[in-house]
């Protein structure tokens, strides 16, 4: 009996030992487990554009310093877009300061479920750089960068900011397919919506990230498009 006794108290000693090793080690392993099981996209990364021939009658358009070609006779009574009665192409300038965000009183962390200082420590933590103005550049590392065994070694708010994230990240996968692209002198993120509240119309998207500082970060939307044609702009798009 004794004996039982002493290879059973053995046998939790072990589990007990087994768990205080998680915990100290691995922290985040049993979220690790759930996200795994839960979003299907929690490993996914953003795929290589694959550039397609130009047609040889589309015209060069420039708007915003971002060079393109596209079907010719598309007008324009504005600098920031053209269009024709098929479909319509619109350049924005998107770099916008944090100190102009704090001057507006605009918080881009406020949709968001923790308070600014909680991303900034989680970011701290994973050894990345803080996305201060919360634009599209965090949707790109989540659907980029974010993965599960990144949760592994995390604790408290962090782990809590991480599964935030990684519910982003499932749907984000969901309504648009991204790629990523190298411009030679800037980086570029194609996206296709395929589920979007915001637009009946077929869309896609181009961020465009100079890797000069003193240029600001720019997006192409091309409305109405086929998919052919919009592939077709988006492999022309230099930055001059």
């Amino acid at each position: 009996m004794k004996k039982a006794l002493k290879i059973g108290g053995c046998a939790v000693g072990a589990v007990l030992v087994a768990a205080l090793v998680i915990i100290i080690f691995f922290p985040g392993l049993f979220t690790y487990i759930s996200v795994k099981h839960k979003y299907k996209d929690i490993d996914r990364t953003i795929p290589e554009f694959e550039e397609v021939s130009v047609p040889a009658d589309f015209e060069e358009y420039t708007l915003h310093g971002l060079t393109f070609k596209a079907p010719a006779g598309l007008k324009g009574d504005s600098s920031s877009a053209i269009k024709n009665d098929d479909m319509m192409i619109m350049v924005l300038v998107t770099t916008i300061s944090s100190s102009a965000l704090e001057l507006s009183g605009y918080d881009p962390w406020q949709y968001y479920e923790y308070e600014k200082d909680d991303y900034r420590h989680f970011f701290k933590t994973i050894g990345h750089e803080f996305p201060d103005n919360a634009d599209n550049r965090l949707l790109w590392f989540i659907k980029d960068e974010l993965s599960a065994k990144m949760c592994l070694h995390l604790r408290f708010t962090d782990r809590k900011v991480f599964k935030e994230f990684a519910e982003i990240k499932d749907g984000a996968w969901d309504t648009e397919e991204t790629w990523k692209a190298d411009g030679g002198n800037f980086t570029g993120y194609a996206s296709h919506m395929m589920n979007s509240k915001l637009y009946a119309a077929p869309l896609w998207t181009y961020s465009v990230y100079p890797d000069e500082d003193t240029s600001p970060d720019l997006a192409m939307y091309i409305k109405d498009a086929d998919d052919e044609t919009a592939r077709q702009i988006i492999s022309s798009v230099r930055l001059k």
